[in-house]
């Protein structure tokens, strides 16, 4: 629809005019969300177990486009049964067929509400006639029963990449579908988990789900650091450096492994030196990890003292550090302030202080007026 309606005093109006101008603002909204935003979980919708095991999964409230760029609002939480009775079974009929999964998606839904009496029709000499007054824009939640190895066809995004061989994407040629085409998966399906196991034991996964750009107040910032950036620290104090976060992360798996994801030795790093010479990385006596807490981040100096009057420079590399909801911690420390961000998901976290003697620590912060943590 790329006509637009054309106002002028005295024009004689229709429905076909007013639906027609409708049409035009929503299909370019439409066209919008889906080539500037594309398609996905754009907040919320997480998926958990209900407290009741029969009674399945809690979607929680949120919003997502689907691939043909239209809004999914989702206004409260809602329950969804697990849809065990469309997992197929094996060929003998006893047992579930492990080539499967079971996806939950969701998808877009009109409504037809609010019937009206129509005050003109070719039909008015006979009878009243009604017609639907209002459309609402809804949802759906299905289960779809898929093969595991076809889970991208529902837009689940596995790990992988493009070994020799492959083609993902080929240059456009004159057959290439237009870039103005929507690109959907299967039964325009956003898919918001992928549910294994069995009713006893029901496995929850929305690790490969589709996102889109997420708005800056739903991401994760780095929001307190024990030092202040470009500052100093005693060599007393330079036990263990601790970063704080303002939501959650991640449950780590394991605090002792440098898993390719999460708070640990190769994403918490710290290294010291003099101003012109090569960084030496700050050796920990326990593996950087997360704390109970799951938002303060430490990590612990093997003899703190032999780093006196050496610069120590900080990198958390965000792109593996994960919130809560899976998504990277934005950690721009842009300007050198805090709360880190720039409003993209990832990026490393950058700050150097210099330790200093207890002696020297105390005449600059009696000078100052300061300590040496961020507030």
């Amino acid at each position: 629809m790329l006509d637009r309606i054309r106002y002028f005093t005295g024009r004689h109006m229709a429905a076909r005019d007013f639906s027609d101008a409708d049409a035009y603002h929503r299909s370019m909204r439409l066209l919008h969300n889906r080539l500037l935003h594309g398609w996905g979980v754009a907040c919320g919708l997480e998926v958990a177990p209900h407290q009741r095991a029969e009674c399945g999964v809690v979607v929680q409230c949120g919003l997502a486009l689907d691939c043909c760029g239209r809004e999914i609002v989702v206004p409260a939480a809602v329950t969804q049964r697990i849809g065990w009775d469309k997992w197929p079974k094996t060929a003998d009929g006893a047992a579930r067929d492990k080539d499967y999964v079971l996806v939950l998606c969701l998808e877009y839904v009109e409504l037809r509400i609010e019937k009206v009496p129509v005050l003109y029709s070719n039909d008015a000499c006979s009878s009243a006639t009604y017609e639907d007054g209002r459309v609402r824009e809804s949802y759906a939640l299905h289960w779809h029963a898929v093969k595991e190895a076809d889970l991208e066809k529902y837009g689940w995004q596995p790990p992988k990449g493009c070994p020799p061989g492959t083609d993902p994407h080929a240059c456009a040629d004159a057959g290439a579908a237009c870039c103005l085409d929507p690109h959907c998966p299967q039964d325009g399906c956003v898919a918001l988990a992928v549910v294994r196991g069995d009713e006893a034991a029901p496995r929850i996964d929305t690790s490969q789900r589709r996102f889109i750009g997420q708005a800056p107040e739903h991401l994760t910032h780095i929001c307190w650091i024990s030092w202040t950036h470009g500052g100093y620290m005693s060599a007393s104090q330079f036990t263990q450096v601790s970063v704080r976060f303002d939501r959650p992360l991640a449950e780590p798996k394991d605090k002792d492994d440098a898993g390719p994801v999460g708070i640990n030795e190769r994403t918490f790093v710290m290294q010291a030196g003099q101003q012109r010479e090569d960084l030496d990385f700050v050796m920990f006596t326990e593996t950087p990890h997360l704390l109970a807490d799951r938002r303060t981040a430490v990590h612990d100096v093997v003899r703190p003292a032999q780093y006196t009057g050496q610069t120590i420079q900080v990198t958390l590399r965000c792109d593996f550090i994960l919130d809560c909801r899976g998504n990277p911690v934005d950690g721009a420390h842009l300007r050198g302030r805090l709360p880190s961000g720039n409003g993209v998901m990832g990026g490393d976290f950058q700050s150097w202080f210099r330790v200093v003697s207890d002696d020297e620590y105390k005449r600059l912060t009696e000078a100052s007026g300061t300590t040496g943590a961020t507030p």
